[in-house]
């Protein structure tokens, strides 16, 4: 039992050392999914249905996402890139959870922002450590 732990948790090290799309989806997932988690506790919501709704606003965007940022990259500076991209998608995820969930605009708004800065700032946590490996 202990070798598989072992073995998995390797293999995860491995991921996130060549972080690649769908590991850093996974990542995105994992994060966004228990932020949702973690506000819907918070505030007595339907844990389910935001838990849903993050879930598939970040399996809609994150390819979107990690297309765009390739494509801008030579055409605009990483915060410029950072700065739109995540505009769109904190734009796109709060019309999920709004037309989705039935919630007023300003749940909508607050979960859409709070789900992805964390996944955004988890992430450039990721490639801080990985990049000083």
């Amino acid at each position: 039992m202990n070798l598989n732990f072992e073995i998995i948790a390797f293999k995860l090290w491995r991921n996130l050392t060549n972080l690649d799309q769908q590991t850093a989806l996974i990542i995105s997932l994992i994060v966004e999914i228990f932020v949702a988690f973690i506000y819907a506790q918070l505030h007595q919501f339907k844990v389910a249905i935001l838990v849903t709704l993050a879930a598939a606003g970040t399996l809609i965007t994150h390819p979107l996402v990690w297309w765009l940022f390739k494509i801008l990259t030579t055409h605009l500076g990483y915060i410029e890139r950072s700065v739109l991209i995540e505009t769109g998608v904190f734009s796109i995820e709060a019309l999920i959870f709004k037309f989705s969930s039935g919630y007023c605009w300003r749940i909508s708004f607050e979960l859409a922002l709070i789900t992805n800065f964390a996944s955004y700032f988890i992430g450039i946590a990721i490639y801080y450590v990985i990049s000083r490996l």
